[in-house]
């Protein structure tokens, strides 16, 4: 089965001569205006948009359109027009278009790039062109978004099944308003909806964070699920964004809580009737945490992005072995056995403070407590595990350690995804600076892979 590959491979604002010298007695009104089409593929299509116009009395000029990825103005060209035939290239995204006009509001072609052909039928936007005058196309978005809100002031401490000593801990409930986004596809008819649940860090519903990292890449994923007829929701975690008054002090936060909080939006979902089924979706660190919020709530199905496949006091073993001098990274691995055994370490090296602190000590207990590849191993449900080779924060041996427990889940490895699910190379630094480019598109094939699993009746 042909995959569908016209997800953008750069958006470079790069120079290319989208205008050609018109041949004698070609009436070039006729072909512009704004051209609308979909490439099928697999049970799916995409929609995308060529708007051709006059760039003098005897020249073309286009732009080029995907709404279902919520991307604009893509420079193409040049454009070959010869009075029934119509050819546009694409440089920028390695495509080609070629077709033939059959009427005033029809052209009959085909779509070709990195080797694969669809046919690409164009038909004319009505009302946003002008055969004088170019206007911006405005095609309906492919979804709807809401504003949603949710409360949560429960907070079990025992998911995981092991018991602790927390007796030098206190417990307070979590409290506050948790804000997110509901993204509905524009059909009116019940559709599957995904959660997303974020990575590490201070990171807001749309995959960004206030330590300047903005890819955008939660929100380019409920963008695209739109596309496809699959709703999304998102959130600002606790304490961040708009969810900032949502806060608990450092020490009395628990890894639970953002399990309890996950656990809370799909009973959320649940009392949606707009929803035939609900997926959770976790990247990072979020991994774990829909892991477990999967183990614990009716859900369909579990897609783990980028997740660990260890424990985080062996993660936090391994990231030190290489930065510590001996001594101290042994002094580190005696703190970590003794969080291990839940308990919690009053005397701290200054230099190991700011891992270690005493109000930062109890979440590191809790979090301790979770082995991804055992939780993994108890989910009864339908299991995707994706894992990019290019990440330089998660490796493929932890997609692999989370295959092996689950060797029924579909393991899904794409070359060149780095850590926010963009095109990168291996390179540190020039991976790192993907990370504060949120124009560059999701790695191509990975919303047409995600999409295969989520409408997959199995």
């Amino acid at each position: 089965m042909k995959k569908l590959i016209i997800i953008l491979i750069c958006l470079v604002p790069l120079f290319f001569p989208t205008n050609v010298k018109a041949q004698n007695n070609i009436d070039y009104k006729s072909i512009t205006g704004s051209w609308i089409g979909k490439i099928p593929a697999g049970g799916v299509s995409l929609r995308v948009i060529f708007n051709l116009t006059l760039a003098g009395k005897d020249s073309l000029a286009a732009t080029m359109d995907s709404p279902d990825q919520g991307v604009k103005g893509i420079k193409v060209g040049p454009v070959i027009f010869d009075g029934k035939d119509l050819n546009i290239k694409a440089p920028l995204l390695l495509g080609e278009y070629n077709g033939t006009l059959k009427s005033d509001t029809l052209v009959e072609g085909t779509w070709k790039q990195a080797g694969n052909t669809f046919d690409l039928n164009l038909t004319r936007l009505a009302g946003v062109f002008s055969l004088n005058r170019p206007q911006e196309p405005k095609p309906p978005l492919p979804y709807t978004s809401e504003d949603v809100t949710f409360k949560n002031d429960k907070l079990n401490t025992n998911l995981a099944g092991t018991q602790f000593n927390e007796s030098e801990i206190v417990l307070k409930t979590s409290t506050g308003d948790i804000y997110g986004t509901l993204t509905l596809p524009d059909k009116p008819k019940k559709s599957p909806v995904v959660l997303i649940i974020a990575g590490s860090g201070p990171t807001d519903r749309d995959g960004n964070s206030s330590v300047g990292i903005k890819p955008n890449t939660y929100k380019m994923l409920a963008d695209s699920f739109a596309g496809y007829g699959i709703s999304t929701l998102r959130y600002d975690k606790r304490a961040i964004a708009k969810s900032r008054a949502a806060s608990t002090s450092e020490s009395d936060l628990r890894f639970e809580t953002y399990i309890n909080d996950a656990i809370g939006w799909v009973n959320l979902l649940h009392k949606d009737k707009r929803f035939s089924k609900i997926i959770v979706l976790g990247h990072s660190e979020g991994s774990l945490i829909g892991v477990v919020t999967a183990e614990h709530s009716a859900v369909s199905k579990f897609i783990s992005i980028a997740g660990a496949g260890s424990p985080i006091d062996t993660i936090v073993r391994k990231q030190l072995k290489n930065q510590l001098p001996e001594p101290l990274f042994q002094e580190s691995n005696k703190i970590l056995d003794t969080l291990r055994m839940g308990k919690t370490v009053k005397k701290i090296n200054p230099v190991l403070a700011s891992l270690y602190r005493p109000s930062v000590q109890p979440y590191l207990i809790s979090w301790i407590k979770y082995d991804p590849a055992v939780e993994i191993k108890k989910l009864k449900i339908p299991v995707l595990i994706v894992q990019g080779t290019t990440d330089i924060q998660v490796s493929v041996d932890d997609a692999r350690l989370l295959s092996a427990a689950k060797p029924n889940a579909k393991l899904l490895i794409i070359d060149n995804m780095n850590h926010i699910l963009k095109e990168a190379e291996a390179d540190r630094q020039k991976n790192i600076e993907t990370y504060t480019k949120p124009e560059l598109p999701l790695k191509q094939g990975l919303v047409e892979d995600l999409v295969s699993f989520i409408k997959n009746k199995k």
